[in-house]
């Protein structure tokens, strides 16, 4: 029994590493989730409104804790599904740079967990995917 059990934990462990992909950009949440409680949430996380409508959020950049980094939000909401993109000001250029899923020191970088943190509070159901 232990060792059926062990193996299914191992199981689940790895599906959710081979989820992202290094080079993901983008999470897909396949279902709708109403304007107001991403707004809700994005607000409750200390996130500043850019621009807004019922199909588009756009943040402002907000630095992360203990981090030089900040993040800005690119948020679709259709019907059938949310399109969550995230922004980091790191580039010497300081134009913005679209974050892709990446690993430093065995642990995803500070700016991905952000918005994959912010995406899994409105919906367990993440897609993860280049665009």
């Amino acid at each position: 029994m232990k060792v059926i059990l062990i193996s299914f934990v191992f199981i689940l462990i790895q599906s959710s590493l081979i989820a992202q992909d290094k080079g993901d950009n983008t999470l897909i949440i396949p279902h709708h989730i109403s304007y107001s409680k991403i707004k809700l949430l994005l607000f409750q996380r200390g996130y500043v409104f850019e621009s807004s409508d019922t199909s588009f959020i756009t943040t402002k950049f907000k630095e992360l804790p203990n981090s030089s980094l900040a993040v800005l939000f690119n948020i679709a909401i259709t019907e059938t599904e949310v399109i969550i993109k995230g922004f980091n000001n790191q580039r010497s250029d300081k134009s913005p740079s679209q974050i892709e899923f990446n690993y430093v020191f065995h642990k995803p970088t500070a700016e991905w967990e952000e918005i994959d943190d912010f995406a899994k509070l409105l919906s367990p159901d993440v897609r993860y995917t280049k665009q």
